[in-house]
């Protein structure tokens, strides 16, 4: 089923929420296709081909092929459901969803950074917090401190 215009923006606004890279939706109205891209790019190029891997196998479970293009540190996805004449389908968001998943949940550095810092306040906090505990409990006077 061809997807409207207004729903794959929609469905683009919410993936496209996060911090990391965009996908954008392109029209070619002279021959009236469409696809999704985005462009990754990654510290080294170790990292780009794990998560070349990682987006691999998400295709391969929805059985569907984007078209990747990839030079060291760079990643170009286009994908587009090729049957349906080379139009944007519900199976080409799940797997924009899935790649934008297995992206946030292992790549993206900045998002990784931000939470180890959170991390790291709150255990800063919890242990300023225990410490001031233990000593205003080694501190307390007791009953039988006071006879002393």
């Amino acid at each position: 089923m061809r997807l409207s215009r207004q729903l794959i923006e929609s469905e683009l606004k919410y993936i496209n929420a996060r911090n990391g890279p965009k996908w954008k939706a392109v029209f070619n109205e002279s021959t009236n296709e469409s696809h999704l891209e985005s462009d990754y790019k990654f510290p080294t190029f170790a990292k780009t081909w794990l998560f070349l891997n990682e987006a691999a196998q998400a295709a391969h479970e929805l059985k569907h092929h984007p078209t990747i293009t990839t030079t060291y540190n760079k990643v170009n996805f286009k994908i587009t459901t090729h049957d349906m004449g080379n139009q944007i389908s519900n199976k080409d968001l799940k797997l924009v969803r899935k790649i934008d998943t297995k992206y946030t949940t292992y790549f993206d550095v900045e998002q990784k950074e931000k939470t180890k810092t959170l991390i790291d306040e709150n255990r800063q906090t919890l242990s300023l917090y225990f410490a001031s505990k233990i000593v205003n409990e080694l501190t307390k006077k007791r009953p039988d401190d006071a006879n002393k």
